[in-house]
Order: C-alpha cells, then sequence, then structure tokens
C-alpha cells in the first residue's frame, strides 16, 4: 500500500488547532488564578466586602442558623 502525499496534510491541521487550543486555554485559565489582595481573608477590591457578607450569610444558611442568614442577606440586600 503507496503512502498519499496529501494524507500527511490531513493530520496536520487538527493537530495545530489542538496545540493552538490548549495553549489558549492555558493562558485563560492561569490570568484567573492571578488572586487580589487580601485583609483578613476579604478581597481589597469592590465587591470583596460584599461577596464575604453573601459567603458568610450561606455558611449560616447551611449550618441551620436561617434567622442569622435572613439578616445577613438583608444586611447585604440594602447595602447593594
Amino acid at each position: 500500500m503507496a503512502i498519499r502525499s496529501g494524507s500527511s496534510r490531513r493530520w496536520i491541521f487538527p493537530v495545530a488547532l489542538a496545540i493552538f487550543l490548549s495553549a489558549a486555554l492555558t493562558s485563560i485559565s492561569v490570568a484567573q488564578e492571578r488572586k487580589n489582595p487580601q485583609t483578613a481573608g476579604v478581597d481589597n477590591n469592590k465587591m470583596g466586602p460584599y461577596r464575604a457578607l453573601a459567603q458568610v450569610a450561606y455558611a449560616a444558611s447551611q449550618k441551620g442558623e436561617y434567622a442569622t442568614a435572613a439578616a445577613l442577606a438583608k444586611v447585604l440586600e440594602r447595602t447593594w
């Protein structure tokens, strides 16, 4: 069975595309891993305090402390 000259070109494009996509996805995931500076576990940006309050309210609801979770959610709602 003879090897055709065009058959080697068929796999070059998919391999090049796979390499390109893996490099692009790797660079995107590395960019997302950048951490913001924190103080006492709260991000030092505009959304940090709101995110921290929402996490505490969620944790309280998971523990079954619904009154505490509701109070924290109300504070979050009013400060937003």
